[in-house]
């Protein structure tokens, strides 16, 4: 066996026979008959789908060798020459110059239109075992048409895809078949579920978020909602219990669970048809063992087109007199529905603005109730614009 020096004229492998076009040392490199071709030679192989490719790059210096019990009369890649000025100088191109080899022109571009698959040549590097463990760096520099990303991929299709794919930047952690995957995506990302800048979190199954001593935040700066929606349609197959789907459950063991707002208010609305007993359908109900209270500065109004049942041990009303105040039963100077209000949700009231009327209950009894567009109280009335 001889080693010999030549330099990497072309790593475009048009033919397919997985070699290097090579200018051995002291030849002219613009002379193509001076050209041999050098087969190349990986430090693993694992049969026909397992395999590690590392492609040198085009003027870089390479040995090769010619083995002496070979039929082929072949030349063989043995490794790279690593020469630091040399290096520094091919780092700093972005395109290397490759010559056609069977041309011998220069290659000014990344690519060609006579030559869609970026000049022949290998763009990817990595490796893969017997049992498809994969780590891949796919470079892909056509400008035009990008495909360059790192991906870990384990044999059984669990993995890690870091894609640079203009438009598409980002990063995805996915398990097998990517039924459960964690997905970011860069300012530039044209995902048109997460959008830019964002984050996606989707499972087949559970997701489960656990903190043994510290807490938990979720947190909103200057951004848009937050919606927590079980969109279950209850259609699992088998036994079935009411409480195994579509419920959402908030829950302290030893501590306050509060709600609390300081913008336009806190609503809670029961529209659901499924009728429970035959005669109602969702309702609100506050339960508790021990005392409810309701506190409020400027009143308390409840209305009901159907009955309101007040029963208990002792049932006190009273009025504060002091301040004129006074107990009315069925006034006709000044009936209530001119000062109960039904207060909307900012979402409400932007349907409202664009369909002209937006009435949360269709009865028309209600409409005495509702105020146009914002939430304004004025001497204790609702301004009705």
């Amino acid at each position: 066996m001889a080693v010999y020096k030549g330099c990497v004229v072309s790593k475009r492998d048009l033919l397919g026979q997985g070699q290097l076009t090579v200018c051995p040392h002291g030849s002219d490199p613009d002379d193509q008959s001076m050209w041999i071709g050098v087969k190349y030679v990986s430090f693993y192989g694992g049969g026909l789908y397992a395999g590690a490719g590392f492609v040198p790059e085009v003027n870089q210096e390479i040995l090769y060798d010619f083995v002496i019990n070979d039929e082929t009369n072949s030349y063989y890649y043995l490794g790279s020459v690593m020469d630091p000025s040399f290096d520094k100088i091919q780092a700093d191109a972005m395109y290397p110059q490759d010559k056609d080899p069977k041309t011998g022109s220069n290659q000014t571009l990344s690519w060609d239109e006579e030559d869609g698959v970026e000049n022949a040549q290998s763009m990817s590097y990595g490796w893969t075992t017997p049992l498809g463990h994969h780590v891949l760096s796919r470079e892909n520099r056509d400008t035009d048409n990008s495909r360059s990303a790192m991906s870990v991929r384990s044999g059984q299709g669990h993995g890690l895809l870091l894609n640079d794919v203009p438009h598409e930047e980002g990063a995805l952690l996915y398990s097998s078949g990517q039924k459960s995957k964690i997905r970011l995506t860069d300012t530039d990302s044209d995902d048109v579920m997460v959008g830019p800048e964002g984050i996606s979190i989707d499972a087949g199954g559970n997701i489960s978020l656990h903190s043994a001593e510290g807490n938990i935040s979720i947190d909103i700066q200057d951004g848009n909602n937050i919606v927590i929606q079980n969109k279950s349609t209850q259609s699992h197959t088998g036994i079935f219990r009411k409480s195994g789907a579509g419920n959402v459950l908030l829950q302290s063991d030893t501590g306050n669970v509060e709600i609390r707002s300081t913008g336009n208010g806190v609503f809670i609305d029961c529209v659901g048809e499924q009728k429970l007993d035959g005669t109602t359908g969702a309702s609100f109900q506050v339960r508790s063992q021990n005392k409810i209270h309701l506190y409020a500065e400027n009143g308390i109004d409840l209305k009901s087109l159907g009955d309101i049942n007040i029963k208990g041990r002792n049932v006190s009303i009273e009025s504060d007199v002091a301040q004129g105040g006074k107990i009315q039963f069925n006034s006709v100077l000044n009936p209530l529905d001119l000062s109960i209000g039904i207060r909307k949700t900012n979402w409400e009231i932007d349907v409202e603005r664009f369909l002209g009327w937006f009435p949360f209950f269709l009865n028309p009894l209600w409409n005495s109730n509702y105020t146009y567009f914002n939430n304004v109280n004025v001497e204790g009335q609702f301004n009705k614009l």
